[in-house]
């Protein structure tokens, strides 16, 4: 299962969890982490060149030797593409780098001194966090 939102509804099934509302606030946070703030992730680590020397390294290592560079290219290829549709891929990184640092602030002030970013227990927003 590769979305959150798909892992988090298994796991609630598989093992009984209740479904909580989040309510706007909360439910926009959540679009935020998954629907703009991953494709932040993913431009630092697959399109912008440090980022992708960190991951080269430490994912070329689980393929077989001679096979890890050819197959970590590949990968990178999609994934630029798809940062590319998606729009981000088409941003100067500081233009990237800076809407991290507002959704990171953002999300920061809206946690605040709470345990869970939606107050004392545990929820669906906590999971895509």
């Amino acid at each position: 299962i590769c979305d959150s939102s798909l892992i988090l509804k298994f796991l609630k099934t598989e093992f009984s969890l209740p479904d909580e509302a989040l309510g706007e606030e909360g439910f926009s946070y959540k679009v935020m982490l998954e629907e703009s703030f991953y494709f932040i992730l993913l431009y630092s680590r697959w399109v912008d060149s440090a980022g992708y020397n960190k991951i080269k390294t430490d994912f070329c290592d689980l393929f077989l030797p001679l096979y890890g560079h050819f197959f970590i290219g590949l990968i990178r290829k999609s994934l630029i593409r798809q940062a590319n549709k998606q729009g981000i891929g088409r941003f100067l990184a500081e233009e990237v780098y800076s809407l991290g640092r507002e959704q990171l602030q953002c999300m920061s002030d809206f946690l605040g001194e709470k345990k869970f970013m939606q107050g004392e227990r545990v929820s669906d927003i906590d999971f895509s966090f």
